[in-house]
Parts: C-alpha cells; structure tokens; sequence
C-alpha cells in the first residue's frame, strides 16, 4: 500500500460534537455529585439488600466512583479540541484497503480487503454498526452513527460486498 494512493470514497467519520459536549456534562456532573455524597456522607449503604457498607466504606465507594467519573471528563475535552481543532477525519476506500480514522480511544485502521473473512450488519437500539472480522483475529467497527448521512453507510456496505465477493456476508 502506497502513501500516495488516492481514495476512490471519502466519507466524513466523526463523534458528533453534541454527543461530546453532552458526555462531559453527565461525567462532570456525576463526578461533583459522588465527590459531595463522600465528603458529606454520614450513613452506611446498602446495595442489593446484600452488600452492607458503613459510612466511611460507603464515602470510598463514593469517592471512587466520584474519581472515574472525573477521569472521563479530560478525555471528553481532548476528544471536543480534535474535533474542533482538526480536520474532521474520512474514511477512505482505496483500490486495495479500507482506511479507519481513529475515533476515541480506538485506533486507526488500514485494512486491507483481501484480509477480510467476513463482515456482517448489526442493528442496535436504532443504531447500526458495520462488524469487519479481519484474519488476524480483530474485529473492526464502523458506526452509522459517526457517518453524516445513513446513506453513506450502505454505499460503504456496497462497496465492501463488492471488493471482497468471497466474504460471507450476514445481516
């Protein structure tokens, strides 16, 4: 695969902003609240009717969930910056691969299609997701809903049906 390859479609993949801005509220916003309930905490908890913390387990309980929640939020305003600050990133189809722009946490991926076993459709709560299972073991996901238009995700589902007329292909 060359660098100076061309893609053939280029499809804008990206977090929505809305959805970042909205995910740095609830984390900050749980982060304050679990940070209060520890700091002013003079009860035990009892989850489940089961497990049975006294006060001081329970502001640590508190506190730690107050802590991941807060660790979420730098995350959510680096994800906001590269969005706002960068390029928005396209997936690519060249001649011989498919390129995934990182999205979060996940990494890039140039997958090349005669490494592709199989990729199927999976529909979630509205949502669909494009599964790739790649030889290597790993699995690839293209979510509908980091695309601008839906109808981008079946014209991606199109091509990949035909690059790789092998692939058994489930919905």
């Amino acid at each position: 695969m060359s660098q100076n390859e061309i893609p053939y479609l280029k499809f804008e993949y990206s977090v929505k902003t809305w959805m970042i801005i909205l995910g740095v509220l609830v984390f900050s916003s749980a982060s304050y609240f679990f940070a209060h309930l520890a700091i002013n905490n003079d009860r035990g908890l009892l989850i489940n009717g089961i497990i049975h913390l006294n006060s001081i387990g329970a502001s640590v309980l508190y506190a730690s969930v107050g802590a991941i929640s807060a660790l979420y939020v730098p995350l959510g305003i680096l994800s906001a910056y590269r969005l706002i600050y960068n390029k928005k990133p396209k997936l690519s189809l060249y001649e011989n691969h498919i390129f995934i722009p990182p999205i979060g946490l996940t990494p890039e991926r140039t997958i090349p299609y005669h490494s592709i076993l199989a990729f199927f459709e999976t529909r979630m709560y509205g949502h669909r997701i494009l599964e790739i299972q790649v030889n290597e073991g790993k699995v690839a996901r293209i979510s509908g809903t980091h695309l601008s238009k839906s109808e981008d995700f079946d014209r991606i589902v199109r091509e990949l049906r035909l690059k790789t007329d092998s692939v058994e292909v489930g919905a």
